[in-house]
């Protein structure tokens, strides 16, 4: 065993000092995309920052998500962008032109457009080296695009369809009602008793994208141990790109399951 931890310890130094490739430096503007019948096309640019030139491929995935809050990509067909190839010169930049090819939705379609760095070809005399002793870190950016029926901003419209207790807090089960997505980056929460009292609390940032039309469960870290004397949760919610929070105040259950019959999350 000691020799077997002596050998990997050598072999992590030795790793440590071998040569890495440094990765190519790509910026891209805008980090997000609106695609609306008033504006059918937009422009992506992706700027080489490092020296040397850089080889990209670019696709698109239509992606979803399940109530865990897992993102779930599939190829797309009505998405569509060009070039798909991209040669970048040091200090250069090239412009990728992205369109929706089809009827607009009355919900929002969120996509993702990729910018997959390529490696680069080895000569015949760098191939026939069997061994590399160097590392090549390719980078792989992306921009979120959605799909929308109009410019007009719509509010966000979102209920809690549930609560239940859960092994490291709660878990509140948040649906998005309304016909595009909505960022969380804050959750205010409070465990209340029959008095107004509270019992619990937490506050911190909370970080997850809920598409339209889609569940997700929030996992709070609230102490569940007073969930005996707790008659009511109340949750704000603090949204990107928006000043004020949408709350929402649930009687419970004994147990700190949510009783049936609650008015959904008021938006301003």
């Amino acid at each position: 065993m000691i020799m077997f931890k002596t050998a990997l310890l050598f072999f992590l130094i030795s790793l440590s000092a071998l040569p890495v490739q440094a990765k190519a430096t790509l910026g891209i503007w805008p980090v997000r995309v609106n695609l609306t019948p008033d504006q059918k096309i937009s422009a992506v640019t992706i700027r080489n920052k490092g020296e040397n030139e850089v080889k990209v491929q670019v696709y698109a995935k239509t992606w979803d998500m399940d109530e865990n809050g897992k993102f779930i990509e599939t190829d797309t067909g009505d998405f569509v962008f060009f070039p798909r190839l991209l040669t970048i010169p040091g200090g250069d930049k090239k412009i990728i032109r992205a369109g929706y090819n089809g009827d607009f939705p009355v919900v929002e379609k969120p996509y993702r457009l990729y910018i997959q760095e390529l490696p680069k070809i080895k000569s015949p005399e760098q191939q026939a080296v069997k061994m590399d002793t160097s590392f090549n870190f390719l980078l792989k950016l992306s921009v979120p695009v959605f799909v929308r029926p109009s410019d007009k901003p719509e509010p966000v419209q979102a209920e809690i369809i549930g609560v239940e207790p859960a092994e490291n807090g709660l878990k509140v089960h948040l649906h998005n009602t309304g016909i595009r997505n909505f960022l969380l980056k804050k959750i205010d929460a409070q465990l209340m008793d029959r008095n107004g009292l509270a019992l619990n609390k937490f506050s911190n940032d909370y970080v997850q994208r809920v598409l339209p039309k889609r569940s997700v469960f929030l996992q709070i870290p609230l102490s569940n141990s007073q969930c005996d004397k707790a008659e009511k949760l109340f949750i704000s919610l603090f949204l990107y790109n928006s000043d004020t929070p949408i709350v929402q105040t649930m009687d419970l259950n004994p147990g700190c399951t949510m009783k049936t019959g609650d008015t959904p999350i008021k938006t301003e």
